[in-house]
């Protein structure tokens, strides 16, 4: 449940799914507004739904205080007011604390033209619901209220902000006033898991193995790279691009070959060490080579003109690409940079980007998108990843000023060739160069991937041109291997 206990504490804000599913320990189904509700009767006397007209009508919803297990049954009425602000603030008179629950528009109808700080409240909590979507959020920060001086350091980095990741970064470093129920964390995922065992009976002779599937869902849904590695076993009936839901995923489960395939994963991890549902799931993640995040992850819906789409073009699934098909030296990075790659599909900002960056972008996505279609002479070596972590490193410099952002379009451009170069001439030489060649490009890879500085990044590069220009004989010209390019329309292009 969330905790609304903190007394100096006056605003809070919810991130919630409308439709979204909460599930309690005593194995309660919850929809959004009876999750709200227990969350905050535990330190609260009264609370109260809001709905605040343009017209100055009130809508009021409140649930019965005896709820029975079953249901949490909800009242309503409407209040029609001369002043609703005025109404507000005689509630705080009232004896006993009192939370007040209300979207984005109502508070907007309550307090925009009225001037309320956080020390007129007295005994009066606001929790402020917001779908999760980054539009929602700027919206309500950028507007001038008073009463959202708590948030001010969040306005002061989203005024500066030059990172794509912004919105990510607040809401891990600005998260003691805001909670995020579409994160998985393990509580929830158990809570969840229990249920869909007790509504199934064949289902619930899998209750031993219920902390094991826990820990093994926490990671399964925080990262891509299990995802990519699990074939999607759980995920197959939920859209790419959509953000995933409690609700989703009990929809999954119910499935009883999504849940048979569940099961038996989980059943090797058990295998593993059955008294330790953690280190089960990491021996699982190190034998196959993959590498775990261990912290839940906050997506927040893109904008409505966001590229999540464009960027979500290059995930390996739709390729039919296997882990044990990345070479080892840049394995890790390849996970790594697709995670990122997801997360900004699923919390762009819309800051604005550098042309040049988007233009480069186009054309590394592209060419990405149609290489395997296209060049099959060099899947052997595996230049397709190599794309996909410049993809990468190209969009972390969207947001820099021009200077910066043209040099490090140079280092990927020059990372490319030589890639492109080395490729080209392995087929023709013995096993002796080649082994060469791969000790360089593992070299070449390992100072791109890790990002050290630029002078590192092409003296390896350097180093490359080097093997290759003295193994090349003056008669054959130097060339670049590059796959057909597709036509593209509009800022961001779509493949036609």
């Amino acid at each position: 449940m969330l905790n609304f206990s903190d007394k100096d504490r006056k605003l809070y804000t919810v991130f919630a799914f409308d439709n979204d599913r909460y599930y309690t320990d005593s194995l309660l189904e919850l929809n959004k507004e009876q999750y709200l509700w227990l969350s905050l009767r535990s330190s609260h006397d009264h609370v109260w739904f809001l709905s605040v007209q343009e017209n100055k009508k009130i809508d009021i919803m409140c649930f019965d205080d005896k709820p029975t297990n079953v249901e949490l049954k909800s009242r309503k009425k409407l209040l029609g007011l001369k002043d609703p602000f005025e109404w507000f603030k005689e509630q705080s008179k009232q004896n006993g604390s009192q939370a007040f629950v209300m979207d984005k528009d109502s508070f907007r109808n309550l307090f925009s033209k009225k001037y309320c700080t956080v020390s007129d409240l007295q005994n009066i909590t606001i929790v402020l619901v917001l779908r999760p979507k980054i539009s929602d959020l700027i919206e309500i920060l950028f507007e001038d209220y008073p009463l959202i001086s708590p948030y001010s350091k969040y306005i002061e980095d989203l005024r500066k902000a030059t990172d794509k990741d912004i919105i990510f970064k607040l809401c891990n470093t600005y998260s003691m006033d805001c909670f995020f129920t579409q994160t998985f964390t393990r509580e929830r995922l158990r809570n969840l898991l229990m249920y869909v065992m007790f509504a199934d009976k064949k289902k619930a002779l899998s209750a031993k193995y219920t902390e094991h599937m826990a820990v093994y869902l926490e990671y399964y849904l925080n990262n891509k790279n299990m995802q990519w590695e699990d074939n999607y076993s759980i995920l197959k009936s939920i859209p790419l691009n959509k953000i995933i839901t409690c609700r989703d995923i009990k929809k999954a489960l119910y499935d009883n070959d999504t849940w048979k395939s569940f099961e038996e994963k989980v059943r090797y991890i058990y295998s593993l060490d059955s008294s330790d549902a953690e280190k089960a799931v990491r021996l699982y993640a190190e034998e196959k080579g993959l590498f775990l995040r261990t912290d839940n992850i906050i997506f927040m819906s893109p904008i409505s003109n966001s590229n999540n789409e464009y960027y979500l073009s290059s995930e390996p699934s739709r390729y039919n690409i296997k882990t044990d098909d990345i070479p080892k030296s840049i394995k890790k990075y390849v996970f790594e940079s697709y995670e990122r790659l997801y997360r900004r599909a699923m919390t762009e900002s819309g800051l604005d980007e550098n042309e040049k960056c988007v233009e480069k972008l186009t054309e590394l996505i592209t060419t990405f998108c149609n290489i395997r279609q296209t060049d099959h002479t060099l899947s052997k070596f595996e230049k397709y990843f190599r794309y996909l972590i410049c993809i990468d490193k190209c969009t972390d410099s969207l947001y820099k000023n021009e200077d910066e952002a043209e040099k490090d379009i140079r280092v990927i451009d020059s990372y490319l060739k030589a890639v492109n170069d080395l490729f080209e001439h392995m087929t023709d030489w013995d096993n002796i160069k080649n082994d060469e060649a791969e000790k360089i490009l593992e070299d070449m890879d390992r100072h791109f991937c890790k990002g050290t500085d630029r002078e590192l990044i092409n003296k390896a590069i350097d180093s490359c041109n080097v093997l290759i220009r003295t193994n090349t004989p003056k008669t054959t010209p130097f060339s670049c291997v590059s796959a057909k390019v597709p036509k593209l329309d509009g800022k961001w292009g779509k493949l036609v």
